[in-house]
């Protein structure tokens, strides 16, 4: 008896390819959907003032551990992955939130109340908000002033000269901000134009080179990533192959570090416009790992590149 496979050709069909490419993006995205204003340049976020009153669990699914739970500093920014889902039990909501690339579920009471919110104190969600991702030099004593609120005037925290912060994200015209120091401090301020060059200024970028920059920690990040979509990838074609009986290999994401970029790119370029829907999610993870370190990273002609912001 034959089958439809039997008259394949020998080479992977576009259709079959597109299929794999689906699947890659259902396998490592199913359940971390982006929320509505989540792109490579705008985020949604949820800020707390004391977050770890929260019901939360780790990306197992399971209580957080001591070390995960000081993550959660006040006001602390988390990107909002997904506002509502559901916990593997199928029945128990939550939200999905990523601090410093790690992924959080926020427990919820039903679809819309974050469970233990009421204890929570101080808590707003804010819409696609712009990253930004630079570092300010503050030049003068008390000229600058961090908000824990988005209104200036409250819970003000004077900063003195010499100080590094970093402006994380900008929302109507003002920056939510990170000091730089042994404890970090949030909050929102203005850095007005006319001022600049008085009371703060962009220090300069250092002209040494990105291969130079890339920490271990970043690299590892990278690499890693890109190992369990490789994985996902060859596991889907060895089904392939045992129902086909062909012995295609599997096209798998590399990592190239060049003197001023890093270019991600598949082994097998003949397949890599039947993956550029899920390069693009791969685009959007690696985006939450490279711009603290002031780099961005795009979608270029066939290859993924991480470079210096312009």
């Amino acid at each position: 008896m034959t089958s439809d496979y039997d008259h394949m050709p020998t080479c992977l069909p576009a259709r079959m390819l597109f299929y794999i490419a689906v699947l890659v993006i259902a396998n490592l995205y199913a359940d971390t959907a982006p929320a509505f204003g989540q792109t490579t340049d705008t985020v949604d976020l949820f800020l707390v003032e004391h977050p770890r009153a929260l019901t939360i669990y780790n990306k197992y699914q399971q209580d957080i551990s001591f070390k995960e739970s000081r993550l959660f500093r006040p006001y602390i920014p988390m990107e909002i992955v997904q506002y509502d889902a559901l916990m593997s039990d199928n029945f128990t909501h939550c939200m999905i939130v990523r601090i410093h690339n790690n992924m959080f579920y926020l427990i919820k009471e039903d679809e819309k109340t974050l469970a233990q919110i009421d204890k929570a104190g101080f808590n707003v969600y804010l819409a696609r908000c712009s990253v930004v991702m630079d570092t300010v030099r503050i030049m003068q004593d008390k000229a600058v002033i961090l908000s824990k609120r988005r209104s200036i005037a409250l819970l003000p925290d004077s900063l003195v000269s010499g100080t590094f912060v970093r402006r994380q994200f900008l929302k109507n015209g003002r920056y939510y901000t990170e000091g730089l120091g042994r404890s970090d401090v949030y909050g929102w301020t203005r850095f007005l134009s006319r001022t600049r060059g008085e009371t703060w200024e962009v220090p300069e970028r250092s002209e040494a080179l990105l291969s130079e920059l890339l920490s271990p920690d970043l690299r590892s990040r990278i690499e890693a990533h890109l190992q369990s979509v490789n994985t996902v990838i060859g596991d889907l074609f060895k089904t392939l192959n045992q129902e086909t009986g062909q012995a295609l290999s599997a096209p798998q994401w590399q990592m190239v570090i060049q003197k001023d970029r890093v270019i991600c790119r598949l082994k097998k370029s003949t397949y890599a416009d039947q993956f550029v829907e899920s390069a693009q999610y791969i685009v959007n993870d690696l985006d939450a790992f490279v711009r603290r370190e002031g780099l961005s990273v795009k979608y270029v002609n066939r290859y993924i590149v991480i470079s210096r912001e312009p």
